[in-house]
């Protein structure tokens, strides 16, 4: 039973927002086995194939990559459980005695709620087993999206106070120093205040676990958020939320105005606030949009450094 090995290795990274390394050893074939020994093997095997349709995938099971058995070859899988199209990229690290049906590295764009075959691997000489080492990346949004230019988003949070810009493009710049995060804006607010969305779409992702945040690189990536798809293939971000204060759930459509959440504080974070960005995929890009906030009071409104922001209506 040594030839019967399953090796797999995981890590995470948080821009958009997954990797995975796996290590695989194909079943050398076996001419004739005594009963003994067939029975053994069996076990193995159904052990083995457990091992390779067990899935990872990002915290929010956004995708699923999946490595199936089947008789002298294996064949990795994409599994999209969102609702946005995804795009994947896998690489190979190294190789013993592999052969593909893909010419790699692969690359696949994954609609949603569908299951794609990436590629099928095999031993080139099949006399012996074989070993291939990659790893996976995947990005969100659809690369040939075009935004609405008459998109309207209202301003996102209610109550009875406006509230004042503190980071945007046209001001002094600590944290959106990224293409992903150029336009983004900082409104900050005390701990608690609703948050809506600003405007139509499906939740796509939410992480509500983190407890606090603290202006430290360690909490980088502990901030609670939610993502919002349009129907234009764009996306909302609303980060820094208080933890477990949200009742929407992945896959829910959501209306313009809908309470998702509370602010809060988690994450890389100076002081209680919302952070607000647009985002779309731009042929293969992930950037962020300027926008402009509508309420029934102001109409629009550019949310510039230090521009009062007026809530939107309870």
């Amino acid at each position: 039973m040594s030839h019967l090995l399953f090796v797999i290795n995981s890590l995470y990274t948080k821009l958009y927002p997954f990797d995975a390394d796996f290590t695989h050893t194909n079943i050398a074939p076996v001419k004739s086995l005594s009963p003994l020994s067939l029975a053994l093997f069996v076990c193995s095997l159904i052990s083995l194939i457990f091992s390779v349709t067990s899935a990872n995938a990002s915290p929010n099971n956004l995708i699923r990559i999946e490595s199936i058995q089947k008789p002298n070859l294996q064949v990795v899988t994409a599994i999209n459980t969102s609702r946005i199209q995804i795009s994947i990229d896998l690489s190979l690290s190294s190789t013993s005695n592999f052969a593909s049906n893909r010419v790699w590295p692969v690359h696949a764009l994954i609609a949603p709620g569908t299951r794609v075959e990436l590629a099928e691997v095999y031993a080139a000489d099949k006399r012996i087993g074989f070993t291939y080492h990659y790893h996976w990346t995947m990005q969100i949004g659809d690369p040939n999206a075009r935004p609405a230019p008459d998109a309207r988003y209202i301003v996102p949070f209610i109550g009875n106070r406006p509230f004042q810009v503190s980071q945007a493009i046209d001001g002094p710049i600590f944290s959106h120093k990224q293409a992903h995060n150029k336009f983004a804006i900082d409104i900050p607010m005390p701990v608690g205040t609703t948050i809506v969305a600003a405007r139509a779409g499906y939740v796509i992702e939410k992480v509500m676990e983190f407890p606090e945040g603290k202006p430290d690189p360690q909490y980088l990536d502990k901030a609670n958020f939610i993502r919002i798809l349009h129907d234009d293939g764009t996306w909302a971000e609303y980060v820094h939320l208080k933890n477990y204060s949200s009742n929407v759930y992945p896959g829910q459509r959501v209306e313009a105005g809908t309470a998702i959440g509370l602010s809060g504080n988690s994450g890389y974070s100076t002081e209680p606030h919302l952070h607000f960005q647009i985002n779309v995929n731009d042929k293969g890009k992930i950037i962020s949009l300027p926008f402009q906030f509508w309420n029934n009071r102001d109409a629009l409104i550019s949310p510039s450094y230090k521009t009062w922001i007026a809530p939107s209506a309870n």
